[in-house]
């Protein structure tokens, strides 16, 4: 039997999705892999700090093991994507040391100038 389409969905891009076991044997094994490339950026976030550390490839580390993970390789970045973010966050931060170091020099001088009035104020009733 034939069904005609809806006047609704005429012209539109519908795809249908359906649940079956293999469906969600895939989602399962989805979840598993991300649980498995959390524990790995965990770790090495850990190993990061440990004494020696600088003595490991910590970004070539984890882009290995969560390859070798079975995760899907579209969840890795490029190369080059990273050295863009990682630029990016370091001049977010040198930038927000630099506006931290201007908000003190600014406090520093008006502390200056809060001491200065106070002992004008305590020459003149001398």
């Amino acid at each position: 039997m034939i069904y005609d389409i809806p006047q609704s969905l005429q012209g539109e891009d519908v795809q249908f999705t359906f649940e079956s076991p293999l469906q969600a044997a895939l989602g399962q094994e989805k979840q598993g892999q991300s649980q498995a490339v959390a524990q790995i950026l965990l770790g090495a976030a850990q190993i990061e700090q440990a004494p020696g550390a600088v003595n490991v490839d910590i970004n070539s580390m984890i882009r290995d093991t969560i390859s070798g993970s079975g995760a899907p390789a579209k969840w890795l970045r490029s190369e080059d994507e990273v050295a863009q973010i990682m630029q990016q966050q370091q001049a977010a931060q040198q930038q927000a040391a630099e506006v931290q170091q201007l908000q003190q020099g600014a406090q520093t001088v008006n502390d200056m100038a809060n001491a200065a009035q106070s002992v004008q104020s305590l020459a003149r009733s001398a």
